[in-house]
């Protein structure tokens, strides 16, 4: 019987070896076969052989490049259909937006050429108003809210159980009870706060409330990574809000009892809420019980702002893994290549990719004023010394860094040549470039650019500039750590 024993463990032994060997050999294939990126391919092949099981799990988890493999399939037919009804609903604003004279785009024309043609970004005017922190946009949201006469969509990365995210309840409850349809998509993982009581309270009276992502067991790896990290608030198909601003206490600096938050948040009137609408029932439909159509209830005539004070031209640039390119990177990159003069940069988390590197630090050697502000101290060391190895070379290029004293800076806006800004959800990381649902307004408007560059400006009051020498003086234990920040900076 012993024997017998011993003689079936060595047979199971050696099976679960064998299978464990061919998933091993399987994965190094994939790796060599489905990563364009010579140095993270050696990065995963090196993990998957130092720690198998470990290496395994982080590859599927973050290597694979799931635009290709296409896991989000039902997402992308939902997509592809929402696309074709608004195409249709649009066509003769698709044309004439095509007519804008170039120099309303000043030198940034191939920017919104791209992003009409590729991604179908509609293009329209507005009535912006740039809300800094999180005690200036939550009474102008709140007002806004009160007075919808048909729906809200809301669509948030983080919605907390505090002083704000009751506030923001108790007004939906109000609004459903009167009649007022209400649609709300939050994730999973940056929304934990929201509690099952808050849902269930909302849920009680009417509304729909939906994860972007149900996590289950088999797609545990992939979905948990894949964040919507967008702040989208759409209401009657009239006004839109997007920005850095989440649903939280720690926003709204009359209630945070820690350090001060600086944020910047957008509020749209016009043609570009349309664009908001567009992505938000994009996600609705994947993620909820309800399958809504593109038409006039939702989506709004180019004319009906004809007698409105509009004039700053928009457009909504997302990002996500059910897009056919990383859009948000694209628009980041020409915007840094296509600054002549000036460009203004503040974000919480700078962990970018060669490419955005590459065209910042050619920005700065050929004579534009590149600035960057981070945050002085970041919410997460490992984030922070990842940042922290990426200044260096920005440093030797001549780009001016600013490190963010007065408290976290969570802002994430761009500002080029006094005529393009960008407010939005996506930072300047690797994150955000392919991984997250994001989110930007893309603003072509020097009066809203000066705006911005005003605001730039207020917060290098409360900034130290880094100078090259100063990083060069670091320790070696400190670089270490910056180095080794970096090898990670993949899965932050």
């Amino acid at each position: 019987m012993e024997i017998i024993l011993a003689y079936d463990f060595g047979v199971l032994e050696y099976t679960v070896y064998g299978v464990y060997s061919i998933i091993v050999i399987y994965t190094l294939y994939k790796i060599v076969s489905d990563t364009y990126d010579t140095t993270k391919t050696i990065f995963y092949i090196t993990i998957v052989l130092a720690f198998p099981m470990v290496g395994i799990y982080i590859y599927y988890a973050l290597g694979v490049n799931y635009r290709k493999y296409r896991i989000y399939s039902k997402k992308i037919k939902i997509n592809n259909n929402l696309q074709t009804q608004i195409n249709s609903l649009y066509a003769e604003q698709m044309k004439s937006m095509e007519s804008i004279p170039k120099e309303m785009f000043g030198d940034f024309y191939s920017l919104a050429y791209f992003l009409l043609n590729d991604a179908k970004e509609l293009l329209g005017y507005n009535k912006l108003n740039l809300l800094n922190n999180g005690e200036v946009k939550f009474p102008r949201l709140f007002n806004d809210l009160k007075k919808a006469k048909k729906y809200i969509h809301i669509e948030y990365y983080m919605w907390e159980n505090g002083i704000i995210g009751n506030q923001l309840k108790d007004i939906l409850i109000s609004k459903s009870k009167e009649g007022v349809k209400i649609r709300v998509i939050y994730d999973a993982f940056g929304s934990q706060g929201i509690g099952g009581k808050m849902v269930e309270d909302m849920q009680a009276v009417g509304i729909k409330i939906f994860p972007i992502l149900q996590v289950k067991l088999v797609a545990f790896a992939s979905r948990m990574n894949h964040r919507d990290h967008r702040k989208i608030v759409v209401i009657d198909g009239l006004i839109g809000y997007i920005g850095g601003v989440n649903i939280s206490d720690r926003y709204d600096n009359r209630y945070n009892n820690g350090e001060y938050w600086r944020d910047t948040h957008l509020r749209i009137e016009g043609f570009t809420v349309n664009n908001l609408q567009h992505h938000f029932i994009a996600n609705w439909n994947y993620c909820s019980d309800e399958k809504l159509v593109a038409n006039h209830e939702f989506f709004v005539y180019d004319n009906y702002w004809n007698s409105k004070n509009i004039r700053d031209l928009t457009q909504i640039v997302v990002g996500g893994p059910d897009y056919k390119r990383s859009y948000i990177l694209y628009a980041f990159f020409k915007i840094f290549t296509l600054a002549k003069k000036r460009l203004f940069i503040t974000t919480p988390y700078f962990i970018p990719d060669e490419s955005v590197l590459l065209a910042l630090k050619q920005a700065a050697l050929g004579g534009v004023d590149v600035r960057l502000i981070v945050p002085y101290v970041p919410d997460s060391r490992l984030v922070g010394s990842a940042t922290r190895y990426y200044l260096q070379f920005l440093l030797n290029a001549g780009v001016r860094v600013y490190l963010y004293y007065k408290g976290f800076i969570h802002s994430k806006t761009v500002v080029a040549d006094q005529f393009v800004s960008v407010i939005g959800t996506a930072n300047l990381d690797i994150r955000s470039f392919s991984l997250n649902y994001e989110a930007n307004a893309i603003v072509y408007s020097k009066e809203v650019a000066i705006k911005l560059e005003g605001t730039f400006y207020e917060d290098l009051r409360y900034c130290k500039e880094l100078e090259y020498n100063e990083w060069m003086k670091t320790s070696r234990i400190k670089k270490f750590e910056y180095n080794i920040a970096r090898l990670l900076s993949s899965f932050l």
